[in-house]
C-alpha cells in the first residue's frame, strides 16, 4: 500500500506543479493581454485625436467652398451680364459716339472699354479728319 501512497502523492505534486504552471502562463497571458489593452486605447484616443482634427479641417474647407462658390456665381452673374450686353454692339455703339466727339475717357467708362481701346477708337473714328 505504501506504493500506492507514494504514486498518488507523485501523482498529487505532479498535478499541482502542472496546476501552479498554468495558472503562471495565465498570469502572464493575462499582463500581455493588459498590456496591449492599454497600448489599443492609447492608439484610440490617438486616432480619436486626430479625427477630431479632421473634422475641424472639413468644416473650414466647408466654408471655404461655400465662400468660393458664392464667389463664382457672382462670376457667372457678371458673365452673363457681359453676354447680353453683347461686344460687337458696345464697340459699334462707341464708334458712334467717337464720331460724335465723345473722348477716350467717356468711351471707356460709358461702354466698360479698357483704356487702350479707347483710344484706338477716339484716334481712328473720333473727330473730324482733315484731308
Amino acid at each position: 500500500m505504501n506504493t500506492t501512497l507514494m504514486i498518488l502523492s507523485i501523482a498529487a505534486l505532479v498535478l499541482a506543479g502542472s496546476s501552479s504552471a498554468l495558472a503562471y502562463w495565465m498570469y502572464l497571458q493575462n499582463q500581455r493581454t493588459r498590456r496591449r489593452q492599454e497600448e489599443l486605447a492609447g492608439s484610440l484616443a490617438s486616432a480619436l485625436r486626430e479625427l477630431e482634427l479632421l473634422a475641424a479641417l472639413a468644416v473650414k474647407a466647408g466654408n471655404r467652398v461655400n465662400r468660393l462658390e458664392k464667389e463664382h456665381a457672382a462670376c457667372g452673374e457678371r458673365l452673363e451680364a457681359l453676354e447680353v450686353r453683347g461686344e460687337s454692339r458696345a464697340f459699334d455703339r462707341a464708334i458712334d459716339s467717337a464720331r460724335n466727339g465723345s473722348d477716350s475717357s467717356k468711351l471707356a467708362r460709358q461702354f466698360g472699354l479698357s483704356a487702350t481701346e479707347a483710344s484706338l477708337l477716339t484716334l481712328v473714328h473720333g473727330g473730324k479728319r482733315r484731308a
